[in-house]
């Protein structure tokens, strides 16, 4: 029988999948800015800027795809009717946060090219 204190395997999922978020762009900057820098052998600059500029691109996509499954999870975890609800609560919340930026992109680029 589980806890009444302790959250649902679904709120731990949704909470944990913007971690790994945030563990995938740490582990990217700091290999981006070592090719960069020239460290371990490459001294290459163009080879650390297509390195940076096709990581951000990667990035993206599995943020975006980590932020909605997350998203999702945590609405399925919030859907159930628990009295656990609070880190299900958290984790659409920061999964949101997590997709903030690529949405006022994407409407920053529609309206201006709304505008032109």
């Amino acid at each position: 029988m589980p806890n009444e204190s302790q959250p649902t395997r679904l709120a731990l999922i949704s909470l944990i999948l913007p971690a790994l978020i945030l563990l995938t762009w740490c582990v990217y900057f700091i290999a981006a800015f070592a090719v960069i820098g020239g460290v371990g052998g490459t001294e290459n600059e163009t080879l650390g800027y297509a390195v940076f500029l096709g990581g951000t691109t990667l990035g993206m996509i599995v943020t975006i795809l980590l932020a909605l499954a997350g998203l999702i999870v945590g609405v399925v975890a919030l859907r159930k009717k628990d009295a656990r609800r609070g880190m299900a609560l958290a984790g659409v919340v920061v999964n949101l946060l997590c997709i903030l930026p690529y949405l006022a992109a994407l409407i920053f680029t529609l309206a201006m090219d709304a505008t032109q």
